[in-house]
């Protein structure tokens, strides 16, 4: 978990209060989890980033991402196989702050287009939209990291 919330918050303070918010949940609702519905890694990963966004929340620091849609057109698939995963997150930590949280949520944590709209509140196609910028911006900082660093990170 620490490495889950050393991708979100850069604070340790606040690293420290989300870690133990996260535990003190995860014992009052761990009669609630369910074996047959899933992995139990995932399930404190999701608790865990839920009470990353509780913090944002209350301290009035949400990413805000524009409502657009996507352009017709533009592709959805993105390859995420030709790159290690060190690579992503080296290329990850060199975006902005909103394009680096939704790749970190859609690639690393697996989160459904339908999930990242219920936790940004906004609608999915503008989830979809954003996600397909944050896709670019990703292949833009790939191209300029593998022309400077010959892969070396």
């Amino acid at each position: 978990m620490k490495s889950v919330l050393h991708r979100y918050c850069g604070d340790v303070n606040d690293a420290k209060d989300i870690m133990q918010s996260t535990y003190l949940n995860i014992f009052e609702k761990i009669g609630q989890f369910d074996t047959n519905k899933g992995d139990f890694d995932a399930w404190t990963r999701r608790i865990l980033i839920n009470e990353y966004f509780q913090l944002l929340r209350k301290r009035k620091k949400i990413i805000s991402l524009p409502e657009t849609y996507i352009e017709d057109g533009e592709s959805q698939s993105f390859d995420w196989s030709r790159f290690t995963i060190i690579e992503v997150k080296h290329v990850i930590s060199k975006l902005s702050e909103s394009h680096a949280l939704l790749l970190n949520l859609y690639f690393f944590e697996q989160y459904e287009y339908k999930e990242l709209a219920d936790l940004l509140d906004i609608k999915e196609s503008s989830v979809r939209g954003n996600l397909t910028r944050a896709k670019k911006a990703f292949e833009n900082q790939w191209a300029i990291f593998s022309n400077t660093s010959n892969m070396a990170i």
